[in-house]
């Protein structure tokens, strides 16, 4: 009579392990820097968000987890950017600073966009960045096995640093804004840190509306 139940808890096992190896074996992560105030950052990920506010723009932004913790993440992103009205364009500088455990990175991007104005309000914008992304690893690794063992992992400190590009477009009017972008379009190889910069993809959009008054949500 207990057979059963024995049965169904086996047969669950082996149901739980082959979805569990199913789902590793098409796992993807994100390397670019992850905000919580992201809808504060259109511009680094999106050139052609540069200088379309019409007004010299500087942003700061900090992440912090696991506050305490040996190697917790920290990330932190710098923007500066301003139109160029004489010939209808933006510049703009981002730079991160990444850190993950024995993992740091430092990514620049030198961002440029041409403005097309669309009726009397809209702006229509196509943008570009170029820069460079190192990434350092460190020395100071926590493994059950010998990390010699593992040739991806090197035994002392090492860092590289590889070309990096993106490019974007952009539409704002009073109430709408959308932005379609990819960065790290070369995907630029590391093999000394055993790292590969990947494609990125991104879409924004947003809608300002009012709740009474003059006050403006988005």
């Amino acid at each position: 009579m207990k057979a059963a139940p024995n049965n169904k808890k086996r047969m669950r096992g082996i149901l739980t392990a082959v979805v569990c190896a199913m789902v590793g074996s098409a796992l993807y992560a994100q390397q670019d820097p992850q905000f919580t105030q992201y809808m504060f950052d259109r511009m680094s990920v999106n050139s052609a968000v540069v200088g379309t506010g019409g007004n010299i723009c500087a942003t700061a932004l900090l992440r912090q987890q696991w506050t305490g913790f040996d190697g917790a993440p920290k990330t932190g992103l710098i923007n500066l950017q301003g139109p160029l009205k004489s010939i209808h364009s933006g510049i703009g500088l981002s730079v991160y600073y990444d850190k993950l455990g024995q993992e740091k990175s430092t990514i620049a991007r030198l961002h440029y966009a041409y403005h097309f104005k669309v009726g009397s309000q809209g702006i229509f914008s196509a943008g570009l960045y170029v820069g460079m992304t190192g990434r350092s690893l460190g020395n100071n690794w926590v493994a059950i096995d010998p990390v010699a063992n593992d040739n991806a992992i090197p035994s002392v400190g090492t860092s590289a640093s590889g070309f990096d590009m993106g490019a974007g477009l952009y539409y704002k009017s009073p109430k709408v804004w959308l932005g379609i972008s990819s960065t790290q379009l070369p995907e630029t190889d590391l093999p000394t840190v055993s790292i590969q910069n990947k494609r990125h993809y991104y879409v924004q959009a947003g809608y300002d509306w009012a709740l009474g008054g003059d006050k403006k949500y988005t």
